[in-house]
């Protein structure tokens, strides 16, 4: 065994073997400006019906213009969410407590994919780097503003990171590691 990758008892170093080592992790970008969203949108759609016309050039150049504000607008309204994997063991309580409390039974899927969101969330940042606390009140005010389309992209990533957790969990319990 090389001299670099050996392991001596008297020299272990747990801190130094954990790093680099935690549950899977993504960003998620989110704008809160809808309106300025939707608006660049429509001249996008404006822009791409015009013709080589003199008319046309001067309204294409009137849209680069309008569009360049929208973006700063929408860039403005930009956060960053931080999310992590959640363990197998905290979704499967997560479950259980919400089949316990729920009667609806229809309404434990939506539950369970909240309850498991909002405790994947472990950052909100805007553009400009400030943070703000990840409690999770702020995060339900947050998920509670956002569009189906936006919340569904939250759900798809929260359920990639809980796959990839259990792929994380399944490799540190891998007999063949031991």
């Amino acid at each position: 065994m090389p001299a670099d990758t050996a392991v001596e008892a008297e020299t272990f170093d747990l801190v130094a073997a954990l790093e680099g080592t935690s549950y899977p992790t993504t960003t998620v970008p989110i704008y809160l400006n809808i309106k300025a969203v939707a608006d660049f949108h429509n001249l996008e759609e404006e822009a791409a019906a015009l013709t080589d016309s003199a008319e046309d050039v001067e309204r294409n150049d009137e849209i680069l213009v309008e569009q360049a504000a929208l973006r700063e607008q929408i860039l403005n309204s930009m956060l960053n969410i931080e999310m992590i994997g959640v363990p197998r063991s905290v979704i499967k309580a997560i479950g259980k407590k919400i089949e316990a409390t729920v009667k609806d039974k229809t309404l434990i899927n939506d539950k369970v994919n909240r309850a498991i969101l909002i405790r994947s969330i472990t950052k909100v940042s805007n553009r400009v780097g400030q943070t703000a606390e990840a409690t999770e009140e702020a995060i339900d005010a947050l998920i509670e503003k956002m569009t189906n389309e936006v919340y569904d992209s939250f759900i798809e990533a929260m359920w990639k990171l809980s796959f990839e957790s259990m792929r994380y969990e399944s490799t540190v319990t891998d007999p063949n590691f031991s």
